[in-house]
Parts: structure tokens; sequence; C-alpha cells
């Protein structure tokens, strides 16, 4: 799967699990 990019920034999306729940966040801007 190719990495995701952020929208606001460009910058590279990583996936976390908080609760239960993946979520992607921008390392750049944190968005």
């Amino acid at each position: 799967m190719q990495q995701m990019t952020c929208p606001k920034c460009q910058g590279a999306m990583r996936q976390y699990e908080r609760s239960g729940v993946v979520v992607d966040q921008c390392s750049e801007c944190r968005g």
C-alpha cells in the first residue's frame, strides 16, 4: 500500500492505534 500524504502540508502520514482505533496523523504538522 502506498503511503498517504498530508493534504495540508504534503508531509508523510503515519498510522497509530489509540483506544483500539487506527488513526492516520501527519508526522510534520500533526494534522
